[in-house]
């Protein structure tokens, strides 16, 4: 190495282990004085003369040593208790801030958004819920039950009865929604039966959040003494749409898909169908309700072959009682593959109605 480099050096090295010390808090550790460094080098090669070099080491020297004096006294104003306790208490800081923050970057702002709009998440839970703790599910909930019962008949050149029962059990809040419908008739002329059918529909409803769209889910069971099968089961699931919800109204659609067979008759197969519906209800008075529905159920693999059940119904509040109707009732049961008899099967009676 060049002789001209090496007082440079030594002075940038003394320089920095002292401020090295410094910045460390251990000052009592400072460089000799100048007279204990080695000599300089002297000669053209420095580029400054002997004198200017010491004097220069000399002023460094002095002014780390009234640094040295003043951080002496400041410490000894205010001393602290133990050397361990600022490096707990900095600790203790930087792992609070790592716990908001996070080791990757600054702390990201939260945002108040809802985790399920939709609901999917309670929908997943409540099946183990309905399960284990049923009683939850029939609390603060509005129940609308009744049972019907009409009769009439003739006497004389014929002898007719007919029959007409069936209930209807509504449990509904405002997510939810179960309504089990039940209508049977049974006719008798001349002694000889002439009518024997029964449906019974079930339908359960979930509103998805608070929107107007549902999660609908339908179970059915077909009973007619005089078509070629004895029973027939439709399950079906899908989603509805309220156009109208209100207290004294309300309108909805619904589309599915599911399947349906025939028990008793001469096909026993599964068979894939959709399912489309309307369902309504409106109340002109407080003593007088319309309600209306509708269904169509086709097979996906031939729409040509399809199903139709629709419900007409009119209640009428008598006067001087709170829970005695008229009932007025239409249904028709549409099925295009009758089997040699008549695709329409239609039904229409008065009823007694009383709500419970």
């Amino acid at each position: 190495m060049s002789a001209r480099w090496c007082v440079p050096l030594i002075f940038i090295s003394l320089l920095v282990g002292s401020v090295g010390r410094l910045c460390a808090g251990d000052l009592s550790r400072l460089p000799p004085p100048p007279d204990v460094l080695p000599p300089p080098l002297d000669g053209p090669e420095l580029g400054l003369p002997k004198m200017d070099m010491e004097a220069a080491v000399a002023a460094a020297a002095e002014d780390l040593a009234a640094g040295n004096a003043e951080s002496s006294e400041a410490e000894a104003e205010s001393p602290r208790s133990s050397t361990a306790e600022p490096v707990e208490a900095v600790k203790v800081v930087e792992g609070s801030k790592k716990e908001q923050t996070g080791s990757s970057g600054p702390a990201v702002p939260k945002l108040d958004v809802p985790q399920d709009p939709l609901g999917f998440g309670a929908l997943l839970r409540e099946p183990w819920q309905l399960m284990s703790e049923p009683w939850q599910f029939l609390t603060e909930k509005s129940f609308s039950n009744s049972v019907e019962l009409g009769l009439n008949g003739t006497e004389g050149n014929s002898q007719t009865t007919s029959l007409h029962a069936g209930f209807d059990l509504l449990w509904q809040s405002v997510q939810y929604r179960l309504r089990s419908n039940l209508n049977y008739q049974q006719t008798h002329a001349d002694s000889k039966e002439t009518q024997n059918n029964a449906l019974w529909d079930n339908d359960w409803e979930r509103m998805l959040g608070q929107t107007p769209w549902s999660w609908t889910t339908e179970l059915m069971l077909e009973y007619d003494e005089f078509r070629n099968f004895d029973l027939r089961l439709v399950m079906n699931t899908g989603l509805g749409y309220y156009w109208i919800r209100r207290e004294n109204a309300s309108f909805s659609t619904r589309i599915g898909s599911g399947t349906s067979r025939e028990f008793g008759g001469p096909s026993t197969e599964w068979k894939p169908e959709a399912r489309f519906g309307a369902e309504g209800e409106y109340r002109f008075t407080p003593r007088q309700k319309f309600t209306g529905k509708a269904d169509y159920y086709p097979a996906w693999d031939d729409f040509n072959d399809f199903r139709l059940v629709a419900t007409l119904s009119w209640e009428i509040l008598l006067d001087g009682s709170d829970n005695l109707s008229l009932k007025l009732f239409a249904q028709d049961r549409y099925d295009s593959t009758p089997e040699g008899r008549l695709p329409n099967d239609i039904n229409y009676s008065a009823l007694l109605l009383y709500k419970f």
